[in-house]
Parts: structure tokens; C-alpha cells; sequence
């Protein structure tokens, strides 16, 4: 259910939903990929307790987005969790793609046009669900969200210490999907894969906030730090509310 104010709306969502729904942006001005293996693992444990009690979401905490040009969304906070949790259905994708028979062909190519790259018929090009900033954007798509039909799939070489930290990720997340499926017969490890898409997009649960344009999202931020506070979401969502 959203909430609107001034312009201001807030919403539950999961945050494979997001990823789906928009077409989302990193501002220019915004950091790299940031997260070190130890957050991805820690990320990648908290679903993995959560998709194994099936009654249980897991709170990610909130993404602030704002309205940019063309109808796409700049992501002013949550760029790291957005961007790894696609390259998680990134490399679901791929095992499925790379080891699975027809259906399982076809679910991969779904979660990618869902998820992760979406067909703009006026370019003839695959685009980003996400783009990450100038830096590191080219990398990411190379790297994580091309599929493995791709000719150019497999082929990127990290060039900055936020390439490095992608690539950890990649391989990070790959290990992970082998770790959730090691424990079925092959029969049954498309069904589990597909369980975490679905976990992925309805029980990981965000905060969504969406604001007209970044002015407002930097409105809230000053706000508080004009009153000697340090402008935590939690206290973005408090203040608002």
C-alpha cells in the first residue's frame, strides 16, 4: 500500500519488483559499487534464512528514488543492494540457461526481460533495468547481466576497484546458486531456483519512497543534517511520516 504527500509517495515492495517495474538509474554523482565480499555474503545468508522459513520476509530497509527524464528513476540511496540483488537473478539466470533443457531456457530468458534487460524497439538494443554509473555500467552489463547466448558474455575485464568488487560479486553469487541447489536431485533444482525469484521479487521487502525530482530527495537529507542529525533513512522515513 503507498502513502502520497507532497508529491512524496511511499510504498512496501519487494525489491525484485522494483527491478522489474522501472527503469532505474545511478545518478553521475553517486559512488561506485561499493560492497565488499563480506556484505554480499552476509546479503545472500539473511535471504537464504529467510527463503528456507517459508513464512518469513526479509526487510531490506528503504530505496529512495527520483523522478528522472523519459520516465526512468535515479536510485539516490540503494544502489548496492539493487545492484547485487540483480546480479543474483543474474546468475539464477545463467544456471538455468546453461544447464537446464527447454523450460528451463525459457524461464531464464523471462527473468532477464523481467529483471534485468529490457528490449527497446526504438534503439533494437537490450538495455539495462538498472545502470550503474559511468564507471561502472559498461562493466556491470558486460559482466553480470548479458546472457550466456551473448557473444560478448564471460569477456569483461575489471579495469577499477569497483570492477573488482562486481567480479567478486559475480562469483560470489554463482557459488551461491550452486550452494541452493546442491541439496536436490537435478529434477527438482529449476523449482528451488524459481522459489528464490519469487522470494526475490514479493518477500524481500523495501521501503520504496519515491520523490518528484532530486531536489526533494536532498530536501529530506538536509533537513535533518541542518538540525545536527546524520540523515539516516530510517530517520528520511520518520521525518516524512
Amino acid at each position: 500500500m503507498a502513502k502520497k504527500g507532497l508529491g512524496i509517495a511511499i510504498a512496501e515492495s519487494g525489491i525484485g519488483s522494483v527491478l522489474n517495474r522501472y527503469s532505474l538509474r545511478v545518478p553521475l554523482n553517486q559512488r561506485s559499487y561499493a560492497w565488499e565480499e563480506a556484505h554480499v555474503k552476509t546479503l545472500l545468508q539473511d535471504f537464504s534464512n529467510a527463503v528456507n522459513n517459508a513464512d518469513t520476509t526479509y526487510f531490506l530497509g528503504t530505496i529512495v528514488l527520483t523522478a528522472g527524464a523519459g520516465g526512468s528513476w535515479e536510485v539516490a540511496d540503494g544502489q548496492q543492494r539493487s545492484a547485487t540483488t540483480a546480479i543474483l537473478i543474474a546468475a539464477i539466470r545463467d544456471h538455468l540457461f546453461l544447464n537446464g533443457g527447454p523450460n528451463e531456457k525459457a524461464a531464464a530468458n523471462k527473468f532477464s526481460q523481467n529483471f534485468l534487460l529490457e528490449f527497446d524497439e526504438r534503439s533494437g538494443e537490450h538495455k539495462p533495468k538498472l545502470t550503474l554509473n559511468a564507471e561502472d555500467n559498461d562493466f556491470f552489463v558486460k559482466a553480470a547481466l548479458l546472457p550466456p547466448e551473448n557473444p560478448e558474455y564471460g569477456k569483461a575485464k575489471p579495469t577499477t576497484e569497483s570492477h573488482e568488487r562486481i567480479a567478486e560479486a559475480i562469483k560470489i553469487c554463482r557459488e551461491h546458486v550452486k550452494h541452493i541447489i546442491a541439496q536436490y536431485a537435478k529434477p527438482d533444482q529449476a523449482k528451488h531456483l524459481y522459489d528464490w525469484i519469487d522470494f526475490l521479487k514479493d518477500a524481500a521487502v523495501i521501503i520504496e519512497i519515491r520523490v518528484p525530482d532530486s531536489f526533494n530527495a536532498y530536501t529530506l537529507f538536509e533537513t535533518l543534517n541542518d538540525r545536527g542529525l546524520r540523515a539516516s533513512q530510517a530517520d528520511i522515513l520518520k521525518n516524512y511520516l
